[in-house]
């Protein structure tokens, strides 16, 4: 059983935490979505990252900045040393029991948590099980799960789907119209698998 420390300080730290393990997984380029095509012109690129995560993390940074700016100046403290935001995350760390008393820094520091959160979240590959292994092993069936990882298209890897049980059991993004007849799959497997495969 994990404690979970629901006080102020509690809270303020998992944000914290929150900030700190999704920042880096908020830097990654922007995805285009299945089956668009890459832009043929050079006038006006979009940026590799959009504008809107952009914003977020430069309202995370200025959160954190603010905090530490205002725990300094609370306890009289001369720096806090580096600027960057994990640097900044540790700061406030240790300073959570302190800013406990303030109710706006749970506020902002748990909002900045969730938008970076869902950056992150949104920029992961999508798993999920699709059903049954088709494959055979010495002639008889698989007894592995087949589990689709889905990418987007610009991703440096890949989509797709892997067998539990055997590692040569393994079909690309391709190949999955032909091997979704040979699957058993529930119906919100096959949804997803649907959608997937429009590429």
């Amino acid at each position: 059983m994990t404690y979970v420390d629901r006080s102020p300080a509690g809270r303020i730290r998992t944000a914290l935490t929150g900030i700190n393990a999704a920042w880096s997984a908020t830097l990654n380029p922007a995805r285009r979505a299945s089956g668009s095509h890459a832009m043929t012109s050079l006038v006006n690129p979009p940026l590799p990252i959009p504008a809107s995560v952009l914003d977020d993390r430069a309202k995370a940074h200025d959160v954190l900045a603010h905090w530490s700016l205002t725990v300094m100046r609370g306890r009289r403290l001369h720096r806090v040393g580096a600027a960057g935001v994990p640097a900044l995350c540790g700061f406030l760390w240790i300073h959570a029991a302190w800013l406990a008393d303030y109710p706006k820094a749970l506020a902002d520091l748990e909002s900045s948590a969730a938008a970076l959160g869902q950056i992150a979240a949104d920029n992961a590959p999508h798993r999920f099980k699709v059903g049954n292994c088709p494959g055979t092993t010495n002639d008889l069936p698989c007894p592995g799960a087949v589990k689709a990882t889905v990418r987007a298209d610009d991703d440096l890897l890949p989509s797709v789907l892997t067998c539990s049980g055997t590692p040569v059991h393994s079909w690309p993004a391709g190949e999955w119209r032909i091997l979704e007849r040979r699957l058993h799959m529930d119906e919100a497997a096959a949804r997803r698998l649907a959608l997937a495969i429009r590429v």
